[in-house]
């Protein structure tokens, strides 16, 4: 089964990632049976092609009582944010 010209070890290597963005290049390396440097050259690929479009972190919600407000933004011209804040 491929998707956008993914073969199967890219599919099992976004499933890892998917499960554990911060799994080691090694570690995916042992569980897909290819080498680090091709695993490496894979996630490149993957982000260079846009399938990958970041690497994020899922936060629990639970272990963070007392912390009223987390929240992140964007902005285009920070210089811009810090004079009209």
């Amino acid at each position: 089964m491929s998707y956008i010209g993914l073969d199967h070890i890219d599919i099992e290597i976004l499933k890892l990632l998917l499960n554990d963005s911060r799994i080691s290049i090694s570690e995916i390396a042992g569980r897909v049976g290819i080498s680090r440097p091709t695993v490496r050259r894979r996630v490149r690929k993957l982000v260079n092609t846009g399938i990958i479009k970041r690497f994020t972190v899922d936060v629990d919600e639970n272990m963070l009582k007392g912390v009223r407000f987390l929240f992140r933004f964007k902005v285009d011209d920070p210089d811009k944010l810090v004079k009209n804040f």
